[in-house]
């Protein structure tokens, strides 16, 4: 049973991997061209979650200029290390969703209670991010799809290439930069009946 669920549990983190935590952007064009690290901190909830997919915010939605390349990637608060995996993005490549590009990335998971921060940079004159400290009243940038999963608790921002170990002010989304997808892990319980489900579903299969 247990070799049948591991592949049951990466079907369901791969299905509908391009809708991003991050939704409602207030901008689709950039406002700063900063090169280094921007961060947005999240809590997990009580439940672990899957990462399925990566984005990057496209100013304009016209792809990243000759020269440009994006890295988004999440760290882990406490240990300030990249967790899972990390996606770069030039040119056109990801799939267009609102104002962000995003790339399927090898699933990988968030513990519950855990604290991350969704980090981007690679940002330029070309290509810049949104920042609302640059709006007035220095507004949420964008909506946090999945409140009952996790919670965002504030920006920061850093050098390029390391953790972003500076904490901003503002609202707690202030920046249209990385982005990412997210699925709750199934309760175990669940996860036995989905499998038996799918089980038997493969022995009516046979017999027909």
């Amino acid at each position: 049973m247990k070799r049948f669920l591991l592949p049951l549990v990466l079907a369901l983190a791969s299905a509908n991997s391009f809708a991003g935590v991050l939704t409602d952007a207030i901008s689709s064009t950039g406002n700063q061209a900063y090169s280094g690290t921007v961060g947005l901190d999240f809590d997990v909830a009580s439940t672990p979650l899957v990462v399925t997919s990566l984005g990057a915010f496209d100013s304009d939605a016209d792809g990243f200029t000759a020269g440009t390349t994006i890295k988004v990637s999440i760290y882990d608060r406490n240990t300030m290390a990249v967790v899972g995996s990390i996606a770069t993005f030039t040119g056109t490549e990801g799939t267009l969703a609102g104002a962000w590009r995003e790339k399927s990335v090898t699933p990988f998971t968030l513990t519950a209670n855990g604290q991350y921060s969704i980090v981007a940079e690679g940002f330029n004159a070309d290509d810049q991010l949104f920042n609302s400290g640059f709006v007035s009243g220095n507004p949420a940038v964008g909506t946090n799809s999945a409140p009952s999963l996790l919670a965002f608790v504030g920006p920061r921002y850093g050098t390029a290439g390391q953790y972003p170990i500076h904490v901003d002010s503002g609202p707690n989304i202030r920046y249209l930069a990385g982005n990412f997808s997210v699925q709750a892990v199934p309760e175990p319980t669940s996860m036995a009946a989905l499998g038996l489900g799918a089980l038997g579903l493969l022995k009516r299969r046979r017999k027909a």
